[in-house]
């Protein structure tokens, strides 16, 4: 069960600045004009003009609002007084009233780009973006090369949301205004709307080159650099955001995301609250503390906060997944559902709700549902979790993706994706893609899992990742968990006929020999899974609550856990001399019984066809289902639930009596 934040979770702020005061231009006028200066001394127009521009660039209005009257009262038609009247109209926000100027003054000059230039800026003030899109097209007809212009545009259709328009607009002003800090940073949040994240780091980055003092574009940098997986670079980005304008709340609260994901929860907190001091009617702040609450697992905390933050925020879809996860943490699965419909009311194309959504369904056994669903999992930029999964789509875009048709004599490549314990249960479906009259089937995988490839029957190639792919070896791809959904998989048509996996006999008879010398039951275990996973705190057991496990006497203790923190000496440690699974594989094939939380040391017993006993937590997996003892996926295991969030103790004495009783039994 994954979290929920923007990235599920959090809609990240990405600052977009136009400019707001204009250029204006001094025309040409009839140099023999006069009229009476405040000295009563006469003086030309053009003198006026001047006199007039020159309190217009210094901030005194009225004053140049004066001189611009006296012109038009000696020259109605004077196209530099009129333009310059609307400018000053715009400038103090009385927009009908400036284009009524502008209009008189495209009367006399209807082919001047500028006055069409300072209309445009009327009509965009008062909300008539597309007739101030008219006005700038028109300035570009008139002016191919208006820097101002196509920015101008570029802001209109990235409001508008027409990236693909904006883009050509900001790249356009670009070539013709380098130096532009602005263009380059809105061009960098349109390119990250596409899920364009290379190029959008290399815009923010010219942005702050251009102008170091800019908050908004190094806070936008972190966002994208966060969104790629470095969130220790986007901390530093984050605080120099802060350095620079201490009250960016916006800067505060990614500052508490980034924080968050390098698992340093209290100053995550911290930041949170910093934010909504300066902005305490501010949502999403709410909503990742409420995240961030949930994953110490202070799970009623957590809801007030998701309440709160949709009382100010009724339609957000991203508080509503938020709360559902939580609820969904405390079993309350029909409210759950609830609250990612409601999400999906408001927003139907938000890729991790429909990601959290499908993971309750698959939980309560409902697949059909459930894995159309998961198959939404890539279709938008806001689930941080497949960050690399849009990579490897990214590089294989030259290829179709397979969508369950024939693939008789074709060349599929599966690549994996999510936990290595993920792409251990999906092995499965290798040799049934075989039976369908797949031709050849080419693995891309962790190096880790590698060498248990190459000794799958069905694989024909595999590629570590990291490994260029072969664009011209295969006829289309597949990502490994969508194999159970282009099979129709159901709970009673699951392929779980085990073992298929298996261990070349060499390796397995140096554990034969050793463990031979050993008399009663032998144990594998394993307490505790990856520290860099967000959810392990609720999956981890420290090896000193096993102690009734480890008390039941006449059996011998494995330890399958690597990198091992901590062994009390009750177990037998060999896991040095395995460096991959498939030597963890030749070892678990040689006990009786694998004891583990839920780690991909499980899934691989449950592959070999051992017996295994998974200590699964209160809020599960999906996989696991609900209530049940057994597993559909692997007919050798047999699953130890928690009965209330964090009680281990209850199931780890459930345990000792059943090991017992097992040990009787052998």
């Amino acid at each position: 069960m994954k979290d929920s934040r923007r990235r599920q979770t959090t809609a990240f702020s990405a600052s977009i600045v136009g400019h707001r005061r204009q250029q204006v231009y001094v025309r040409a006028i009839r140099p023999g004009s006069t009229i009476m200066a405040n000295t009563n001394q006469p003086i030309t127009l053009a003198q006026a003009l001047q006199l007039g521009m020159e309190d217009f660039q210094a901030g005194r209005l009225p004053e140049a609002e004066a001189m611009f009257r006296r012109v038009l009262a000696v020259d109605p038609g004077n196209v530099s007084a009129l333009d310059l009247m609307g400018c000053i109209a715009n400038q103090v926000g009385k927009y009908e009233y400036a284009l009524e100027f502008f209009k008189r003054a495209l009367q006399h000059n209807p082919d001047d780009p500028y006055i069409h230039f300072n209309m445009g800026v009327s009509l965009e003030e008062q909300g008539n973006s597309d007739e101030a899109l008219t006005c700038y097209r028109k300035v570009l007809v008139l002016n191919p090369y208006h820097a101002k212009a196509s920015f101008k545009l570029g802001l209109i259709l990235q409001a508008q949301g027409k990236a693909d328009e904006a883009i050509i607009y900001y790249r356009q002003a670009l070539s013709l205004a380098p130096d532009n800090a602005v263009a380059h940073n809105n061009l960098g949040v349109v390119l990250q709307t596409l899920g364009k994240l290379d190029e959008a780091t290399a815009c923010y980055r010219n942005a702050v080159a251009l102008n170091p003092d800019y908050a908004g574009a190094h806070n936008n940098l972190g966002v994208v650099l966060q969104r790629l997986g470095n969130p220790d670079q986007a901390v530093a980005c984050y605080r120099k955001a802060v350095a620079l304008s201490p009250d960016y709340a916006e800067a505060h609260n990614n500052l508490g995301s980034a924080l968050r994901d390098l698992n340093r929860p209290d100053e995550a907190l911290a930041c949170y609250a910093k934010a909504l001091q300066i902005k305490p009617a501010y949502a999403e702040a709410l909503s990742n503390q409420g995240n961030t609450l949930r994953g110490q697992g202070r799970l009623e905390e957590a809801l007030a906060c998701h309440h709160r933050a949709l009382a100010l925020e009724p339609d957000n879809a991203v508080a509503h997944t938020n709360l559902g996860v939580t609820l969904q943490d405390q079993g309350k699965y029909e409210e759950a559902l609830s609250c990612f419909h409601k999400a999906l009311e408001f927003k139907p194309d938000i890729a991790t709700t429909h990601w959290n959504l499908a993971l309750v369904l698959l939980l309560r056994g409902e697949l059909t549902e459930g894995l159309a669903r998961y198959e939404k999992r890539f279709s938008g930029g806001d689930n941080s979790q497949f960050v690399a999964a849009h990579e490897t789509l990214s590089k294989l875009s030259v290829k179709p993706r397979w969508q369950g048709e024939d693939l008789q004599g074709k060349t599929l490549l599966v690549w994996t994706e999510q936990g290595l314990g993920d792409n251990l249960m999906m092995l499965r479906y290798l040799l049934l893609l075989k039976k369908r009259g797949t031709g050849k089937i080419l693995m891309s995988c962790p190096p880790a899992l590698t060498r248990i490839m190459q000794t799958l029957p069905a694989v024909d190639r595999v590629i570590s990742v990291g490994a260029p792919l072969p664009l011209d070896d295969f006829d289309c791809h597949c990502p490994m968990m969508s194999l159970p959904y282009l099979f129709g998989t159901r709970l009673e048509s699951i392929p779980n006929t085990v073992p298929y996996i298996d261990v070349p006999p060499a390796m397995t008879e140096k554990w034969a020999q050793r463990l031979m010398e050993l008399d009663g039951l032998k144990v594998g275990l394993v307490w505790a899974g990856s520290k860099i996973q967000k959810k392990d705190f609720l999956r981890s057991i420290s090896l000193k609550r096993f102690a009734p496990v480890l008390a039941v006497p006449g059996v011998h203790f494995v330890s399958l856990q690597k990198d091992v923190t901590e062994n009390d000496g009750a177990l037998l440690n060999w896991m040095a001399e395995c460096e991959d699974f498939l030597d963890t594989a030749a070892l678990v094939k040689q006990l009786d019984l694998v004891i583990s939380v839920d780690t991909a040391v499980a899934h691989l017993a449950g592959a070999l066809g051992r017996p295994v006993w998974l200590l699964n937590r209160f809020e599960s997996e999906w996989r696991w289902l609900l209530e049940r003892e057994d597993s559909p996926w692997y007919p050798t295991m047999r699953i130890f639930r928690q009965p209330d969030l964090h009680d281990w103790d209850s199931v780890i004495q459930r345990v000792a009596e059943e090991l017992k009783t097992l040990k009787t039994d052998y």
